[in-house]
């Protein structure tokens, strides 16, 4: 029994990084970088410490993209940044990516008024995408209710997978880069729901 659990893990894991492989093979052809992006350097200094000069300095993300980021950093700004990106990489609603496939005009989130993502969020919640928005994160809430309720049934490693990948996003979460866990995020509702192999 212990042998069928662990080869249902290994083909799980596998499902789930296979895409993984084949995106980082493409922008290998594209780049010649082997990764999941081709930015390094410019990632951090556009996008991740935009997102802590936020919460270090009230500054407003726009302004770190647009003027450069000055580099000051504190634990508190690290620790903000990284919980609000969390909420962003797991609420964030996948429909913005269909509204953009069909060029449906959207507010952008990073480029709406606040010095926060608190207060951008409040930007997102204007006209009738806005009431879709407020749908979508009352069912992730209910799909992650039930997430909780299955994390004791499900196999360990898939649950540090979870985590890695929420701590590894950081403060640029957005829905697409939570394509890669939600196979593993069924799997744990199913677990809460009490679906049994």
């Amino acid at each position: 029994m212990r042998h069928l659990h662990a080869r249902n893990l290994l083909v799980l894991v596998a499902i789930v990084y296979l895409p993984v492989v084949v995106w980082c093979s493409w922008v290998y052809v594209q780049t010649g970088t082997f990764g999941m992006s081709s930015q390094r350097g410019e990632h951090w200094n556009r996008y991740i410490l935009p997102y802590i000069e936020q919460y270090t300095e009230d500054r407003p993300m726009i302004e770190g993209f647009r003027d450069g980021a000055k580099g000051n950093v504190t634990i508190e700004g690290v620790v903000q940044a990284w919980f609000w990106g969390g909420m962003k990489l797991m609420f964030s609603p996948a429909l913005t990516d269909l509204f953009d496939m069909f060029k449906i005009e959207r507010p952008r989130f990073s480029y709406l008024e606040g010095a926060t993502d608190l207060e951008r969020a409040q930007g997102m919640l204007q006209g009738w995408t806005g009431q879709l928005y407020v749908l979508n994160v009352v069912i992730l809430g209910c799909f992650y209710l039930l997430c909780l309720k299955g994390i004791p049934e499900t196999p360990w490693p898939l649950v540090a997978i979870v985590v890695a990948v929420i701590v590894i996003t950081g403060p640029v979460g957005q829905a697409k880069y939570r394509l890669i866990i939600e196979p593993i995020l069924c799997l744990m509702a199913a677990r809460g729901l009490k679906i049994r192999d």
